[in-house]
Protein backbone atom coordinates (compact mmCIF):
# COMPACT_ATOMS: atom_id res chain seq x y z
CA UNK A 1 0.00 0.00 0.00
CA UNK A 2 1.50 3.03 -1.28
CA UNK A 3 1.18 6.69 0.39
CA UNK A 4 -0.74 7.81 -3.07
CA UNK A 5 -3.26 4.55 -2.77
CA UNK A 6 -7.15 5.22 -2.43
CA UNK A 7 -6.95 2.93 0.70
CA UNK A 8 -3.94 4.45 2.30
CA UNK A 9 -5.82 8.17 1.96
CA UNK A 10 -9.13 6.14 3.20
CA UNK A 11 -7.45 4.91 6.00
CA UNK A 12 -5.66 8.67 7.03
CA UNK A 13 -8.88 10.04 6.35
CA UNK A 14 -10.60 7.65 9.33
CA UNK A 15 -7.73 7.83 11.47
CA UNK A 16 -7.84 12.04 11.69
CA UNK A 17 -11.62 12.01 12.14
CA UNK A 18 -11.18 9.79 14.76
CA UNK A 19 -9.07 11.84 16.06
CA UNK A 20 -10.90 14.75 15.77
CA UNK A 21 -13.77 13.47 17.41
CA UNK A 22 -12.05 12.32 20.09
CA UNK A 23 -10.54 15.84 20.87
CA UNK A 24 -13.71 17.49 20.04
CA UNK A 25 -16.11 15.33 21.84
CA UNK A 26 -15.65 16.03 25.43
CA UNK A 27 -15.71 19.72 24.36
CA UNK A 28 -19.00 19.81 22.72
CA UNK A 29 -19.83 17.73 26.15
CA UNK A 30 -19.05 20.19 28.23
CA UNK A 31 -20.28 23.27 26.66
CA UNK A 32 -23.91 21.69 26.05
CA UNK A 33 -23.96 20.49 29.72
CA UNK A 34 -23.48 24.19 30.17
CA UNK A 35 -26.98 25.02 29.15
CA UNK A 36 -29.27 22.00 30.75
CA UNK A 37 -30.80 21.74 33.42
CA UNK A 38 -30.30 20.26 37.07
CA UNK A 39 -32.66 17.25 36.05
CA UNK A 40 -31.67 16.97 32.45
CA UNK A 41 -28.02 17.05 33.19
CA UNK A 42 -28.70 13.66 35.30
CA UNK A 43 -30.86 12.21 32.97
CA UNK A 44 -30.59 8.57 31.84
CA UNK A 45 -29.95 8.52 28.71
CA UNK A 46 -27.77 11.63 28.64
CA UNK A 47 -29.26 13.89 26.14
CA UNK A 48 -27.07 15.04 23.21
CA UNK A 49 -28.86 18.15 22.24
CA UNK A 50 -30.40 20.15 25.92
CA UNK A 51 -34.38 19.88 25.55
CA UNK A 52 -34.54 23.17 27.24
CA UNK A 53 -31.85 25.34 27.37
CA UNK A 54 -30.91 27.83 30.15
CA UNK A 55 -28.46 29.72 31.15
CA UNK A 56 -29.17 28.95 34.85
CA UNK A 57 -25.62 28.24 35.66
CA UNK A 58 -24.14 31.00 33.85
CA UNK A 59 -25.96 33.39 36.07
CA UNK A 60 -25.20 30.94 39.44
CA UNK A 61 -21.43 31.91 39.05
CA UNK A 62 -22.52 35.38 40.56
CA UNK A 63 -24.68 33.90 43.10
CA UNK A 64 -24.20 32.22 46.22
CA UNK A 65 -26.04 29.45 45.85
CA UNK A 66 -26.77 26.95 42.98
CA UNK A 67 -30.35 25.64 42.47
CA UNK A 68 -30.56 21.78 43.13
CA UNK A 69 -26.91 21.51 44.86
CA UNK A 70 -27.62 23.40 48.52
CA UNK A 71 -24.14 21.51 49.63
CA UNK A 72 -21.38 24.04 48.51
CA UNK A 73 -19.23 25.47 50.46
CA UNK A 74 -18.49 28.51 49.12
CA UNK A 75 -21.21 29.27 45.96
CA UNK A 76 -20.71 29.31 42.65
CA UNK A 77 -20.02 33.06 43.02
CA UNK A 78 -16.36 31.84 44.01
CA UNK A 79 -16.20 31.17 40.04
CA UNK A 80 -14.56 34.78 39.10
CA UNK A 81 -12.61 34.78 42.75
CA UNK A 82 -10.95 31.61 41.54
CA UNK A 83 -10.15 33.12 37.93
CA UNK A 84 -8.55 36.35 39.65
CA UNK A 85 -6.22 33.47 41.75
CA UNK A 86 -5.85 31.77 38.57
CA UNK A 87 -5.02 34.76 36.54
CA UNK A 88 -2.05 36.64 39.08
CA UNK A 89 -0.67 33.24 39.63
CA UNK A 90 -0.22 32.76 36.09
CA UNK A 91 0.77 35.71 34.58
CA UNK A 92 3.24 35.72 37.60
CA UNK A 93 4.87 32.80 36.96
CA UNK A 94 4.86 33.63 32.71
CA UNK A 95 6.46 37.01 33.25
CA UNK A 96 9.46 35.15 35.84
CA UNK A 97 9.85 31.92 33.34
CA UNK A 98 10.16 34.34 30.43
CA UNK A 99 12.71 36.42 32.16
CA UNK A 100 14.77 33.76 33.47
CA UNK A 101 14.44 31.59 30.70
CA UNK A 102 15.28 34.37 28.17
CA UNK A 103 18.60 35.13 30.30
CA UNK A 104 19.33 31.30 30.97
CA UNK A 105 19.30 30.87 27.71
CA UNK A 106 21.43 33.08 25.99
CA UNK A 107 23.66 32.15 28.57
CA UNK A 108 23.76 28.45 28.23
CA UNK A 109 23.60 28.99 24.35
CA UNK A 110 26.61 32.24 23.66
CA UNK A 111 29.32 31.57 26.98
CA UNK A 112 31.66 28.58 27.26
CA UNK A 113 31.85 27.94 31.59
CA UNK A 114 33.67 24.43 33.11
CA UNK A 115 29.95 23.39 34.60
CA UNK A 116 27.90 24.39 31.12
CA UNK A 117 27.22 20.75 30.05
CA UNK A 118 26.73 19.40 34.13
CA UNK A 119 24.38 22.08 34.58
CA UNK A 120 22.33 21.98 31.69
CA UNK A 121 21.98 18.07 32.02
CA UNK A 122 21.10 18.58 35.39
CA UNK A 123 18.23 21.20 34.86
CA UNK A 124 16.80 18.57 32.63
CA UNK A 125 17.03 15.62 34.51
CA UNK A 126 14.65 17.56 37.33
CA UNK A 127 12.04 16.72 34.80
CA UNK A 128 12.01 13.25 35.47
CA UNK A 129 11.41 13.08 39.11
CA UNK A 130 7.97 12.59 39.38
CA UNK A 131 5.90 15.26 41.96
CA UNK A 132 4.91 12.71 45.03
CA UNK A 133 9.06 11.93 45.24
CA UNK A 134 9.86 16.14 45.86
CA UNK A 135 6.39 17.00 47.50
CA UNK A 136 7.27 16.31 51.22
CA UNK A 137 10.75 17.82 50.75
CA UNK A 138 9.12 20.64 49.23
CA UNK A 139 6.35 21.05 51.67
CA UNK A 140 9.51 21.19 54.39
CA UNK A 141 11.53 24.02 52.56
CA UNK A 142 8.48 26.59 52.05
CA UNK A 143 7.57 25.87 55.96
CA UNK A 144 10.79 26.89 56.68
CA UNK A 145 10.80 29.89 54.47
CA UNK A 146 6.52 31.20 55.70
CA UNK A 147 5.65 30.38 51.98
CA UNK A 148 2.61 28.06 52.77
CA UNK A 149 -0.86 29.37 52.18
CA UNK A 150 0.88 32.31 49.98
CA UNK A 151 0.46 33.12 46.36
CA UNK A 152 4.09 34.05 46.27
CA UNK A 153 4.82 30.09 47.26
CA UNK A 154 2.78 28.91 44.59
CA UNK A 155 4.55 31.29 41.86
CA UNK A 156 7.89 30.00 43.04
CA UNK A 157 6.98 26.68 42.76
CA UNK A 158 5.54 26.30 39.45
CA UNK A 159 7.85 28.73 37.84
CA UNK A 160 10.61 25.90 39.06
CA UNK A 161 8.84 23.17 37.47
CA UNK A 162 8.52 25.08 34.06
CA UNK A 163 11.69 26.90 34.40
CA UNK A 164 14.33 23.67 32.87
CA UNK A 165 11.68 22.92 29.46
CA UNK A 166 11.98 26.67 29.16
CA UNK A 167 15.54 27.10 29.32
CA UNK A 168 16.54 24.22 27.03
CA UNK A 169 13.46 25.71 24.24
CA UNK A 170 15.00 29.04 24.13
CA UNK A 171 18.75 27.93 24.27
CA UNK A 172 17.87 25.40 21.46
CA UNK A 173 16.03 28.68 19.72
CA UNK A 174 18.92 30.77 20.45
CA UNK A 175 21.71 28.12 18.88
CA UNK A 176 20.02 28.90 15.22
CA UNK A 177 20.96 32.09 15.48
CA UNK A 178 23.62 33.57 13.37
CA UNK A 179 26.74 35.20 15.63
CA UNK A 180 28.21 37.39 13.05
CA UNK A 181 25.53 40.50 13.63
CA UNK A 182 26.83 39.76 17.55
CA UNK A 183 30.04 39.97 17.23
CA UNK A 184 29.67 43.38 14.54
CA UNK A 185 27.71 45.00 17.73
CA UNK A 186 30.35 43.69 20.29
CA UNK A 187 32.63 45.83 17.61
CA UNK A 188 30.58 48.78 17.81
CA UNK A 189 30.92 48.83 21.68
CA UNK A 190 27.76 47.52 22.17
CA UNK A 191 27.60 45.31 25.68
CA UNK A 192 25.99 41.77 25.85
CA UNK A 193 23.10 43.11 27.69
CA UNK A 194 22.37 45.70 24.66
CA UNK A 195 22.83 42.55 21.88
CA UNK A 196 19.95 40.66 24.25
CA UNK A 197 17.89 42.88 24.02
CA UNK A 198 18.19 44.29 20.75
CA UNK A 199 19.46 41.98 18.70
CA UNK A 200 18.52 38.18 20.29
CA UNK A 201 15.45 38.83 22.17
CA UNK A 202 13.42 40.11 18.70
CA UNK A 203 14.62 36.94 16.82
CA UNK A 204 13.77 35.01 19.49
CA UNK A 205 10.24 35.87 20.20
CA UNK A 206 8.12 33.26 18.33
CA UNK A 207 9.79 30.72 20.97
CA UNK A 208 9.15 33.24 23.59
CA UNK A 209 5.75 33.35 22.95
CA UNK A 210 5.91 29.48 22.99
CA UNK A 211 7.79 29.33 26.66
CA UNK A 212 4.92 32.10 27.56
CA UNK A 213 1.86 29.75 26.63
CA UNK A 214 3.70 26.62 27.86
CA UNK A 215 4.40 28.24 31.05
CA UNK A 216 1.00 30.33 31.53
CA UNK A 217 -1.13 26.88 30.99
CA UNK A 218 0.87 24.94 33.65
CA UNK A 219 0.53 27.43 36.04
CA UNK A 220 -3.21 27.78 35.07
CA UNK A 221 -3.86 24.21 34.68
CA UNK A 222 -1.38 23.01 37.75
CA UNK A 223 -3.21 21.04 41.20
CA UNK A 224 -0.78 19.48 43.17
CA UNK A 225 0.94 22.16 44.52
CA UNK A 226 -1.80 24.18 45.35
CA UNK A 227 -3.48 21.04 47.33
CA UNK A 228 -0.05 20.67 49.09
CA UNK A 229 0.82 24.36 49.86
CA UNK A 230 -2.75 26.05 50.52
CA UNK A 231 -5.28 25.36 53.05
CA UNK A 232 -6.97 28.99 52.84
CA UNK A 233 -9.35 28.28 49.45
CA UNK A 234 -9.51 32.33 49.15
CA UNK A 235 -6.45 31.66 47.53
CA UNK A 236 -7.26 29.17 45.59
CA UNK A 237 -6.84 28.80 41.96
CA UNK A 238 -9.34 27.40 39.24
CA UNK A 239 -8.94 23.63 39.81
CA UNK A 240 -8.34 23.26 43.58
CA UNK A 241 -11.56 25.74 43.28
CA UNK A 242 -14.00 23.53 41.60
CA UNK A 243 -12.57 20.55 43.34
CA UNK A 244 -13.95 21.91 46.71
CA UNK A 245 -17.19 24.39 45.18
CA UNK A 246 -18.96 21.55 42.95
CA UNK A 247 -17.88 18.69 44.40
CA UNK A 248 -19.99 18.00 47.56
CA UNK A 249 -20.48 14.83 50.04
CA UNK A 250 -23.03 13.27 47.87
CA UNK A 251 -23.64 15.18 44.55
CA UNK A 252 -21.46 16.82 41.77
CA UNK A 253 -22.92 20.30 40.13
CA UNK A 254 -22.39 19.05 36.50
CA UNK A 255 -23.77 22.05 34.68
CA UNK A 256 -22.13 24.58 37.39
CA UNK A 257 -18.27 22.69 36.55
CA UNK A 258 -19.58 22.84 33.14
CA UNK A 259 -20.48 26.67 32.69
CA UNK A 260 -17.30 27.56 34.82
CA UNK A 261 -14.96 25.39 32.84
CA UNK A 262 -16.56 27.22 29.68
CA UNK A 263 -16.16 30.79 30.86
CA UNK A 264 -12.69 30.45 32.24
CA UNK A 265 -11.45 28.79 29.18
CA UNK A 266 -12.72 31.25 27.15
CA UNK A 267 -9.79 33.52 27.49
CA UNK A 268 -6.97 31.02 27.19
CA UNK A 269 -8.33 30.01 23.95
CA UNK A 270 -8.80 33.46 22.43
CA UNK A 271 -5.18 34.03 23.84
CA UNK A 272 -3.78 30.83 21.70
CA UNK A 273 -5.82 31.28 18.97
CA UNK A 274 -4.37 34.70 18.64
CA UNK A 275 -0.88 33.58 19.52
CA UNK A 276 -1.12 30.50 17.12
CA UNK A 277 1.56 31.33 14.59
CA UNK A 278 4.14 32.31 17.18
CA UNK A 279 3.68 29.18 19.43
CA UNK A 280 4.20 26.84 16.48
CA UNK A 281 7.03 28.68 15.27
CA UNK A 282 8.78 28.74 18.57
CA UNK A 283 7.95 24.89 18.62
CA UNK A 284 9.68 23.86 15.58
CA UNK A 285 12.28 26.56 14.77
CA UNK A 286 14.84 24.59 16.43
CA UNK A 287 14.12 21.85 14.47
CA UNK A 288 14.05 23.57 11.21
CA UNK A 289 16.67 26.23 11.34
CA UNK A 290 20.27 25.50 11.02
Amino acid sequence: MTSSSPLFTTSKFVILLLALVFVAFPLYWITITSFKGWEEAYSVPPTLIPDKWTLKSYKAMWLSTAEGFKELRWGLGRTFTFAINGAIVSFSVTFLTMVLAALAGYGFSRFDFPVKKPLLLGLLSTQMFPYVAIMLPIYLVYRSFNLLNTHTGIILGVTGLVLPFSIWMLKTYTDTIEKELEEAALLDGANRFQILTKIVLPVIIPALVAVGMFSFLAAWNHLMYVILLLNDLTLATVPIGFKNTYIGQSNVHYPGIAASMVTVSLPVIVTFLVLQKYFVSGLTAGATKG
